[in-house]
């Protein structure tokens, strides 16, 4: 069974947490038009700003965004075996078995590889 960082590193290697991200983005700063009848109030904050501010206040997407810095930074530091597990295992969904038989290594190394590199993004995520 999946842990949220099996999940979460999933979504890194397939694209979808950019998807997630730009989808987040666009459904909270998406444009609202109101008719205001009789009404002489207008608005001091420019467009731009007011996008600004609103991605800066939403937890969810902040969160995402610092989720995927981190594991940007991470990816560079991770060895060549770390970095093809991470790819072949969770963007191409391939087994531990065909992954071994991918990358030559017993697959139960390539397990213990992906637990140590797991073990250092559970250390760097904040939940």
């Amino acid at each position: 069974m999946a842990d949220k960082v099996d999940l979460l590193l999933k979504d890194y290697a397939s694209g979808m947490l950019d998807l997630k991200i730009n989808s987040r983005t666009k459904w909270i700063t998406r444009q609202r038009h109101y008719e205001k009848i009789g009404g002489s109030t207008h608005n001091k904050i420019a467009p731009q700003e007011q996008r600004l501010i609103i991605i800066e206040e939403d937890s969810q997407l902040q969160t995402m965004i610092d989720q995927k810095e981190i594991l940007d930074e991470l990816m560079k530091t991770a060895s060549k075996d770390e970095q093809d597990i991470i790819k072949y295992r969770f963007k191409y969904d391939m087994s531990w078995q065909n992954l071994g038989v991918r990358m030559v290594q017993d697959s139960s190394n390539l397990r213990k590889k992906y637990v140590k590199f797991k073990e250092k993004v559970q250390s760097l995520i904040y939940w």
